[in-house]
């Protein structure tokens, strides 16, 4: 019982406000991603259509760092920023909303609506589990941990995530190890990811081309 106790001091879910938006560092959630830039733009449209209909079905993770005093996101960072543009275009959003109610015939769906027009009469909170760390080093951990559960990670992200902790002085064995590459090699060649042109990294990183293909064009 003391240790379920424990467990449950240390984690926290919290409403983060839209005031303490700017707080929030998140370098460490957007780091270890290849290219974290908005993505098509119908495709984020229709990903804040969603929050703004059914409001934000997933919580973020967030840290709380110790020795620094830092709030870090470690997980949640399109919804964060999503939830940061929605705010700042409030009235936008209201307005569609009224379209979408005046609009609708279904009785369900008008529902939803309104309800949905009801939450956004003011800016949105960001939703999150806060979790108290020590220091810097252990909410980057936490951050790669976060991101390698991903199943969705694809070479160049993987490349980014050893490239941030090279950054961080850490050698090849030390981050394979860490990753869970059985081949330190294996860094080498994600780190010369890289030096491929532009549109073989874009391909490498949506799947047309493999990681064993991309070493070939480059003979690594």
């Amino acid at each position: 019982m003391a240790k379920a106790d424990e467990g449950t001091k240390q984690r926290a879910a919290i409403n983060i406000t839209p005031e303490a938006f700017a707080t929030v560092d998140t370098s460490l959630a957007t780091g270890v991603r290849w290219r974290n830039g908005v993505e098509n733009p119908e495709v984020w449209r229709e990903f804040k259509e969603s929050i703004v209909t059914h409001g934000q079905l997933q919580l973020g993770l967030v840290a709380k760092v110790a020795d620094t005093g830092r709030t870090r996101l470690i997980d949640g960072s399109r919804r964060f920023r999503a939830t940061g543009e929605i705010n700042a275009e409030l009235p936008e959003w209201q307005a569609w909303l009224e379209e979408k109610i005046a609009a609708t015939e279904s009785a369900e769906e008008k529902k939803i609506y309104q309800m949905a027009r009801t939450r956004l009469n003011e800016p949105l909170p960001f939703g999150a589990i806060s979790r108290p760390v020590t220091s810097e080093r252990e909410a980057a951990q936490l951050a790669e941990d976060a991101n390698r559960k991903r199943r969705d990670m694809s070479p160049m992200d993987l490349a980014t995530a050893v490239f941030t902790r090279a950054q961080r002085g850490e050698v090849a064995k030390d981050i394979a190890s860490a990753m869970g590459f059985s081949n330190p090699n294996r860094v080498k060649h994600l780190m010369d990811f890289f030096s491929l042109p532009e549109k073989a990294q874009e391909a490498l990183h949506t799947g047309r081309v493999t990681e064993q293909l991309a070493k070939g064009m480059k003979g690594l």
